[in-house]
């Protein structure tokens, strides 16, 4: 793993962080990365929120289940987001 220093942008610090599974793979992939921040191309942020995949994995789901059971999924992907709602906010009230 590295992390690559993109500077500041709206005040918040931005990073990459860049995984593989040896030390030459990530090593590999570091001149790529610190060319476009030196360009100034806008990185992409690969990661994916909750909300992000239960809205795929619901859209998949949708055409393979019956429409009670995927009434159950639609209502368990609600709950899930409710609970990761409520941990971040408690997260933020910790802090």
């Amino acid at each position: 793993m590295a992390r690559v220093d993109l500077g500041y942008q709206n005040g918040k610090r931005r990073r990459k962080t860049v995984y593989g599974r040896t030390r030459k793979a990530v090593a590999d992939q570091l001149p790529r990365i610190l060319q476009a921040a030196q360009q100034g191309n806008v990185i992409t942020d690969e990661r994916q929120t909750v909300d992000r995949y239960l809205q795929d994995w619901l859209k998949h789901k949708e055409s393979r289940l019956r429409p009670r059971a995927f009434a159950t999924y639609q209502q368990a992907a609600s709950v899930a987001r409710h609970r990761v709602h409520r941990a971040r906010e408690a997260q933020s009230s910790a802090r």
